[in-house]
């Protein structure tokens, strides 16, 4: 776990960019809305062009509508004031928030910028072993809570649905069961953002002499 005020500067950043996003998806909207009126284009056409903007927005148009209008507001507002203060500020956090995301991911790899919900990927299971077995997502490192519950027959492969960049633990019990036989540690995203395979020999003890013991396991299959 990180410190108090790196959390707190990471859950600022993300409420940044996510206040970012929405200024811009929602500005994209706005200015579609105040072009078709302004312009005014049969009601059948100007619905379309709206209609067509929301997934543009939310897509990559809320980014350059973000990065854009700040500039275009600076050019529109020539008189020093708090006005002219403010589109500074947004002029800059609309540059430096997604220079900072990707410069992250460049240099430090794509978990560095991992918002929620996160990389939902899937992870392959082998069982090598000559018993059936049952494997789930821990929810922490005991392994006293789990999901994503997901069979694997003794000799074959299944997949399961994980969070790439989390890392932590997976739970291996005896099929059909919630007893709790063994723990893998959960692979994390390549630089080609794929999850390594992982075989059910590769288990080992789990944390807290949780071995042996029952797991709860949350939603489908728990």
């Amino acid at each position: 776990m990180g410190t108090a005020p790196g959390i707190a500067a990471i859950v600022l950043f993300y409420v940044a960019l996510y206040a970012l996003f929405a200024a811009g998806a929602i500005g994209l909207i706005g200015a579609a809305i105040h072009t078709a009126e302004r312009r005014e284009w049969p009601r059948w056409r100007r619905a379309l062009f709206i209609v067509g903007a929301v997934p543009a927005a939310f897509l990559a148009g809320w980014l350059v509508f973000a990065l854009v209008w700040p500039f275009l507001q600076l050019r529109k507002t020539r008189t020093p004031g708090p006005r002219r203060r403010l589109l500074y500020v947004a002029a800059a956090m609309s540059v430096l928030l997604p220079s900072g995301c990707v410069a992250g991911t460049v240099v430090a790899g794509p978990c560095s910028f991992d918002p929620p919900p996160g990389d939902q990927l899937v992870v392959t299971i082998l069982d090598d072993t000559p018993a059936a077995v049952t494997v789930v997502d821990c929810l922490d490192e005991r392994c006293a809570e789990a999901q994503n519950s997901t069979a694997v027959a003794a000799g074959r492969r299944a997949s399961m649905p994980l969070e790439g960049c989390a890392g932590g633990t997976m739970g291996v019990l005896a099929a059909g069961t919630d007893v709790l036989q063994s723990c893998i540690s959960e692979p994390t995203e390549d630089e080609n953002g794929n999850l390594r395979p992982v075989t059910i020999s590769e288990g080992h003890s789990c944390g807290s002499g949780m071995t042996g013991r029952r797991v709860r396991v949350l939603g489908p299959g728990g």
